[in-house]
């Protein structure tokens, strides 16, 4: 008798485990199935903001040249010209210092985006219109001619032009990115070739590009005012703002890089303590 009931015992107390198994067994495939479908949404969600942030992208950066466009082609009164020559790039210290307070408040990534097109929008739009102006009004304000050899004065211009054209292609390719973030904020830390040496040389690059038109035009005022104004405020630019931006994008990657590579010469001067 007991021969027959141990089979019926054990078969009893197995069926309520099975049915436990089986139990949870669903619940997980069903948690499975809800990851699923809760990641696709995120991903289809990712790919509709990252086309919307895309188009403003693109829509934002035509406008800035149909700004462009405009200032080469209108004539403003001198008055006027030296406003936007002077107020165009001071503009940019205090544009800096709200993107850093916003970013402060909030350090994530999300927020990066947004920030970074408002600042940069408003840099370019800012910063292009005074080097636009000054490039086609510097005759009028010339000041002290400077006797250099139009000859060298080109040579020096078609080097650093070529040296801009370098380190932005390079930033791109390098970075998947494009500068200033305005078409596709870079998606990797470039960190290698020039920017073994320099965190910055695409600014640098341009800095001396302007110098170097300043000596073609002869003009001791345009390279006074490259020297003294549009170099030291977009330094500032740099420390202030994009070099937080990229602290938060790229973490601790940015902050060895930051660490042992200067900003823009072989050693780290006094704009490093404006953090």
């Amino acid at each position: 008798m007991m021969n027959l009931l141990c089979p019926l015992i054990c078969f009893g107390s197995a069926f309520p485990i099975q049915t436990t198994l089986s139990r949870l067994s669903d619940n997980l495939l069903s948690r499975l199935k809800f990851i699923q479908t809760v990641t696709r949404k995120r991903m289809v969600m990712k790919m509709k903001s990252s086309a919307f942030s895309t188009i403003v992208k693109i829509m934002s950066f035509t406008l800035i040249l149909v700004i462009w466009k405009t200032l080469i082609d209108q004539q403003f009164d001198p008055v006027i010209d030296l406003i936007i020559i002077l107020g165009g790039v001071i503009t940019v210290v205090p544009i800096s210092m709200f993107g850093r307070l916003i970013l402060n408040k909030n350090p994530i990534v999300e927020r990066v985006f947004w920030v970074n097109l408002f600042v940069h929008f408003s840099i370019m739009i800012c910063l292009g219109a005074s080097i636009i102006r000054a490039i086609l009004t510097n005759v009028h304000w010339r000041g002290i001619s400077i006797p250099f050899p139009r000859v060298i004065s080109l040579l020096f211009l078609i080097i650093c032009g070529g040296f801009v054209t370098i380190t932005i292609f390079y930033l791109a390719l390098r970075g998947l990115g494009a500068p200033f973030a305005l078409i596709i904020s870079s998606k990797y830390l470039v960190s290698d070739w020039l920017y073994t040496r320099l965190r910055n040389p695409m600014v640098l690059a341009i800095i001396l590009f302007l110098e170097s038109l300043g000596l073609f035009f002869q003009s001791a005022w345009f390279i006074i005012w490259v020297s003294f104004l549009v170099f030291p405020v977009w330094t500032f630019f740099l420390v202030c703002y994009e070099e937080k931006e990229l602290e938060i994008r790229f973490g601790e990657s940015y902050l060895v890089y930051k660490a042992r590579t200067p900003i823009f010469l072989p050693f780290k001067g006094n704009f490093e303590r404006l953090r």
